[in-house]
């Protein structure tokens, strides 16, 4: 889509706002699926049915320009609606922001945030799952504690170094303050949308300009619960060699379709596991590796994390 051919109502949008109003930009494994799914039937509101874009976070799909991801993602989404997009991955690395701001300076960002030790352990379970990780958890966080492994500027295939750094939330959001005024950001937490939703989608509602009576159907209930185990073991088989593209390619046109149900055969194929969680000695260890990130989070934002091993520190 050329800008040139814009009706006038977007060039207006465009030039006032940019191209989306709001982006949830993390963190990962905090409970954006779960958020993504409460806010995409609102009636004001338009998400990408696939959820992560990363428009913003790839430096080869930034480079497609603003055209390419309007055609692809937003086309034909009428103007009285709110744009938006739901995307960890735009938290996580250091090129987002800036990208983010070259073309919507006005958007507002939306952090949901979860206890950096319980996301750590997700995140670890994820890789596992996909069998990119094979270290246990506590010898995995123990070598990358040691490191400091740094996510790279754009969003990488394999993200299981980085399970440490994307829990640093006061350093990712501080590359964010580089760019954006501190009014632009909505901090919530993943513990009380899952303790308390309604009142944190009010929240949310209310820092968007939207309609904050809106109650979706599905308030409640959780989505993209973890797990260390793949229902189709054979999926990996057919994906190796492109036969689900393939097989799908004609009934799914658009890219749109196809990231739609990429997103929905990652959501379908975990068979949720009940574990234990970190040991006590892992969360003694991962307080010490967190406890210097989570007073800069609160410094910067001036919120109290209701995470009990920062509680007063």
């Amino acid at each position: 889509m050329r800008r040139d051919v814009w009706t006038p109502a977007r060039k207006v949008r465009y030039e006032m706002k940019g191209c989306v109003d709001f982006l949830v930009i993390g963190a990962q494994k905090s409970g954006t699926t779960s958020l993504f799914k409460y806010i995409e039937n609102h009636p004001r509101i338009y998400v990408p049915p696939q959820k992560e874009v990363n428009f913003f976070a790839n430096a080869d799909r930034y480079s497609k320009g603003l055209d390419w991801y309007i055609e692809n993602f937003f086309r034909g989404v009428g103007e009285e609606k709110l744009w938006g997009e739901v995307c960890p991955s735009y938290m996580g690395y250091s090129s987002a922001p800036a990208y983010i701001h070259e073309t919507c300076p006005n958007v507002k960002l939306i952090d949901i945030l979860r206890n950096p030790i319980d996301r750590a352990y997700s995140h670890h379970r994820m890789t596992v799952r996909r069998e990119t990780e094979t270290r246990s958890f506590g010898r995995a966080v123990k070598v990358l504690a040691e490191s400091r492994v740094e996510a790279p500027e754009s969003k990488v295939l394999d993200d299981s170094p980085f399970l440490l750094d994307f829990g640093f939330y006061g350093k990712s959001l501080g590359r964010c303050l580089r760019h954006f005024e501190r009014e632009r950001f909505l901090i919530l937490f993943q513990e009380d949308l899952t303790a308390r939703p309604e009142e944190t989608l009010v929240e949310l509602f209310s820092f968007l300009g939207v309609d904050a009576g809106y109650r979706p159907p599905n308030l409640g209930r959780e989505y993209h619960v973890g797990g260390e185990k793949r229902f189709f073991g054979l999926a990996d088989w057919l994906r190796e060699r492109n036969v689900v593209k393939k097989a799908v390619k004609g009934v799914l046109r658009s890219r749109r379709s196809m990231e739609a149900a990429r997103f929905w055969y990652e959501q379908i194929n975990i068979k949720p596991v009940k574990v234990a969680g970190p040991s006590l000695e892992e969360r003694a260890f991962l307080k010490g590796v967190f406890e210097e990130d989570v007073a800069l989070l609160e410094r910067l934002f001036s919120v109290s994390v209701p995470w009990p091993e920062f509680r007063g520190g």
